[in-house]
């Protein structure tokens, strides 16, 4: 391995729970009941001789790159308005809507791996303000990084963030995304992690603290949702059937395979930086249960900083205007008005100019006259 990851003798189990206390090491002849995967992953048993081969054995990841699933950040509540101030033009400029006080919900963008019709059926990607006690804290679910990184505004966020200087992460979820079926991914690693040899970190995870749910999916095999660690604690390993998890939700039939591996860590001196480039803390933790790749880098505990291009903040002009381009509340009242008949759009222009105190005509003769000044302009 490469890249200044650490090598070491690791001893692994049977994927089936052993009849004896007995270990196969690694370079050894593969047991007659072990078992491959066909295409570029293998399951369980791999005969390289490498140290750093985890229960998952992937060929390569260079298109499944670790990403932040989850974040949550705390501040001194005397801080509360300065995160405000940082983050709510870029949640507007995302076309978030605010459903109740501390709540916003951002639209959901299109995926290569869901199609239109199951995406549509999905829980909208949230973003959390409450204060508690002294402190506020600040949560991103897994839909809305991904939203904001696709509108390249997750990373100027981390990094406005980090410039307040006071701030914890107190949970940060990372996932990578395999092409691997679920139920083989699924029975793997609870197999190994029944056995109370398998490590997430240093420490190994008691065959007590390992939990399983199991169902059958749309194809009739067995699969399900395998959790390493309890809740709460420090570090908690979740590998899932992603596929199957989506076809129930939605009930769309997805024609790829899809195992998600998702690490929640929390006090474990995590920062902004390590949510916007989450690699070297997943790979520090994860190494034992999904081979790492070859470039893999080091994780620094507590490394912080941003080596970002300036990027000056968005003026108040550009906030509304991609508030209102994005918008679920106009995208929702347009459907609604559409209901109304061939005259609906035309009363919700009324209703909006009502709210806003400006007369139909005098709010269409803005529109004309800013159009007018646009074309002048440009000639």
């Amino acid at each position: 391995m490469s890249s200044g990851l650490s090598r070491r003798k690791v001893r692994w189990p049977h994927l089936r729970p052993p009849e004896s206390s007995r270990r196969w090491r690694l370079g050894m002849k593969k047991p007659r009941d072990s078992w491959r995967c066909p295409g570029r992953w293998s399951l369980g048993w791999d005969t390289t001789g490498d140290s750093d081969v985890g229960i998952l054995c992937p060929g390569g990841l260079a298109a499944h790159d670790p990403f932040c699933d989850a974040l949550d950040v705390t501040f001194p509540i005397d801080r509360a308005e300065d995160v405000r101030a940082l983050v709510v033009p870029r949640l507007l400029a995302a076309g978030a809507g605010t459903p109740s006080e501390g709540l916003w919900r951002v639209p959901r963008l299109a995926s290569p791996r869901i199609p239109l019709d199951a995406l549509g059926k999905l829980s909208l990607p949230t973003v959390k303000m409450d204060a508690f006690g002294s402190v506020f804290r600040l949560s991103f679910s897994g839909g809305t990084v991904a939203t904001l990184s696709a509108l390249g505004e997750w990373m100027p966020l981390l990094a406005d963030v980090w410039s307040l200087g006071t701030y914890r992460v107190t949970r940060l979820d990372t996932s990578v995304d395999l092409d691997l079926p679920g139920p083989a991914a699924f029975a793997a690693v609870r197999d190994a992690a029944r056995t109370g040899e398998v490590r997430v970190g240093r420490k190994r995870v008691p065959a007590g603290d390992v939990e399983t749910h199991e169902g059958l999916d749309l194809r009739g095999d067995l699969t399900g949702t395998v959790y390493l660690g309890r809740a709460g604690r420090e570090l908690r390993l979740k590998v899932y059937d992603k596929r199957h998890e989506i076809e129930r939700k939605t009930g769309v039939t997805l024609d790829r395979p899809w195992t998600r591996v998702e690490l929640s860590a929390r006090k474990v001196q995590a920062t902004t930086r390590d949510a916007g480039a989450p690699g070297p803390l997943f790979w520090h933790y994860v190494r034992e249960v999904i081979t790492p790749p070859d470039d893999a880098l080091p994780w620094t505990q507590g490394d912080s900083g941003f080596d970002l291009e300036h990027r000056r903040p968005p003026v108040p002009w550009q906030v509304l205007k991609a508030a209102v381009e994005r918008s679920l509340d106009l995208q929702v009242w347009a459907k609604q008005a559409d209901l109304c008949g061939p005259t609906g759009r035309a009363a919700l222009v009324r209703l909006i100019a009502g709210l806003l105190r400006v007369a139909p005509h005098d709010l269409r003769f803005w529109v004309a006259a800013r159009a007018a000044r646009a074309e002048s302009a440009t000639a």
